[in-house]
């Protein structure tokens, strides 16, 4: 890799690795948004700062669960949340690898002896950094004589291959003293050999470096099924992009039908008001008119029954025998006489009922316009005049919500034969 690659991989927030590329938010918290501090791996495979998972816990735990800040998978919380998350040692293997290329590093043996040479390898058994003339002697030890030595720049151009990652040691979590050698199939853990000694001797347990082959086999089975399972998932993606465009104007079009529809029924209900409100004030002027007459013929009655009344009561108080005989003649030939009245057919006056046919014309109440009694009393019922006007009225009401409902009824029956909605 030259420069001018080096460079621009750089300017796009890169770095190489065994040939592949890394992008640099691969190796950033997406909570601090910094570089990795004590990288923890949750069950869903998304990494953190083991500080900013804990304030994750605290804020957001319920029921002895929290969702993962990135995808919302519920994750249980540990007994110990300082110890309890799994580390994510991959992860410090590429901030370690990143680092150890990014910075000049200092020979670990001269170090030791006070003095500062720039390191030119490094030792992928015991991960010492070895500069030009200590790399020359390391080898020459029955501790060092089979370590793999390998230097900075081919780590910087090719990363680790194949057989410097089987060299390279892992420390175990549980004696962090001991490199990790086994892998127990039970427990699906890497494990060392003390591990496998106390804890794991019951269980099936095979070289680290045989299951990690075994298992990188199968990973790559994984990438290609999880690259089936990304296109399915970009597809079912587009499809509801699409089905939710679809339903946005499926939408906006039925919004425009309500708008449409209201609009014209609010125009033939006006049209139906105006008609209905115009016919019953129509009805209502006639009504009106008829009632004033009526109201006058009463008023007029009113005043003659006084008059009369006035007439007979000073006769009675200060007339005459012969007056008062006089008096009672002119009553009877003006048939005001009660018990003519009870004994004839008693008929009342009213232009707008049809009374038919009197047995004598002579007894029909006339000047006056008298009636008995009992006939004096108010009536319990509205009169018939009233009760047509009302029916009619009630009518034109009822004519008027059949009317609406009927449109409706029609629109209604227009959107259903549509074959949107016949689907």
């Amino acid at each position: 890799m030259n420069d001018q690659t080096s460079r621009r991989m750089a300017s796009h927030g890169l770095k190489h690795f065994s040939g592949e590329v890394v992008e640099e938010k691969f190796l950033t918290c997406s909570i601090c948004l910094e570089k990795f501090k004590t990288p923890k791996l949750l069950p869903c495979l998304h990494t953190f700062c083991l500080k900013c998972l804990k304030d994750h816990v605290d804020r957001s735990a319920k029921n002895g669960s929290f969702p993962c800040p990135n995808c919302r998978q519920p994750t249980d919380v540990p007994t110990d949340t300082d110890t309890g998350f799994k580390t994510n040692f991959f992860m410090n293997s590429l901030l370690d690898f990143f680092a150890d290329t990014d910075a000049g590093h200092t020979c670990s043996f001269c170090l030791s002896t006070g003095k500062t040479e720039k390191a030119v390898s490094k030792c992928i058994d015991c991960s010492d950094y070895l500069c030009e003339k200590c790399t020359g002697v390391h080898g020459m030890t029955r501790q060092t004589v089979k370590h793999k030595v390998i230097s900075i720049d081919q780590l910087v151009r090719s990363g680790v291959d194949e057989e410097t990652s089987a060299k390279a040691g892992f420390p175990c979590s549980e004696h962090p003293e001991e490199n990790v050698r086994y892998y127990c199939t039970v427990c699906e853990k890497p494990v060392c050999r003390d591990c496998k000694a106390l804890d794991h001797h019951q269980h099936h347990c095979i070289a680290f470096q045989e299951a990690a082959k075994e298992r990188k086999s199968k990973m790559k089975e994984s990438l290609s099924f999880l690259k089936d399972q990304l296109e399915h998932a970009k597809m079912m993606k587009r499809s509801a992009i699409e089905d939710k465009e679809k339903g946005k104007k499926c939408s906006e079009h039925h919004v425009q039908e309500i708008e449409t529809i209201f609009n014209e029924t609010v125009m033939y209900l006006k049209s139906l008001k105006k008609e209905a409100i115009n016919q019953i004030n129509e009805q209502n002027a006639t009504f009106s008119k008829q009632m004033t007459a009526d109201e006058g013929e009463a008023e007029k009655r009113c005043k003659q029954i006084k008059s009369f009344r006035e007439y007979l009561t000073n006769v009675l108080n200060v007339g005459t025998d012969v007056e008062i005989l006089e008096t009672y003649s002119l009553a009877r030939k003006q048939s005001l006489c009660p018990e003519q009245v009870l004994n004839k057919k008693v008929h009342i006056h009213n232009p707008h009922i049809n009374y038919g046919q009197c047995e004598d014309q002579h007894y029909r109440f006339g000047h006056f316009g008298f009636q008995p009694a009992a006939a004096n009393r108010l009536p319990e019922s509205p009169s018939k005049t009233l009760k047509a006007f009302t029916a009619a009225i009630n009518k034109r009401l009822t004519d008027f919500i059949n009317a609406g409902v009927g449109y409706m009824n029609t629109q209604r029956q227009k959107i259903l034969n549509k074959p949107s909605f016949r689907q």
